[in-house]
């Protein structure tokens, strides 16, 4: 009888011991995958911000142009803001495909995604 009490101790030690392991390992792979996406979210906002600034200059410059080239100091402005406020409702109308339905997939990706090496 003493023997059957020590193998069941033995046992209930494995299965405590197994399952204490599963939660570490899902612990440090839930940890990774937040770390994985949190640097792709920093990365993403730092090439958006650099690729912003761009964007301003560059569309200064081309104000600046179609300012000269038409002859009037307003009307190059015009234009680029008339072109973003173009970019702005095709954004508001395909919102859905355009934006929420890749960013979606972007995050399922990552998350679903298992690093291998």
């Amino acid at each position: 009888m003493q023997e059957e009490n020590n193998h069941f101790e033995k046992l209930t030690d494995n299965i405590k011991e197994y399952v204490n392991t599963r939660y570490d390992l899902i612990t440090l792979k839930l940890t990774q995958k937040i770390a994985n996406i949190g640097s792709q979210i920093v990365a993403i906002i730092i090439i958006g911000t650099v690729l912003s600034m761009f964007l301003l200059f560059v569309n200064i410059s081309i104000a600046l142009y179609l300012s000269s080239v038409l002859n009037n100091n307003y009307a190059g402005f015009f234009i680029v803001t008339g072109f973003y406020l173009l970019l702005l409702l095709i954004f508001i109308i395909g919102k859905k495909r355009l934006i929420l339905t890749p960013i979606s997939n972007f995050i399922v990706k990552q998350i679903l995604h298992d690093e291998q090496a």
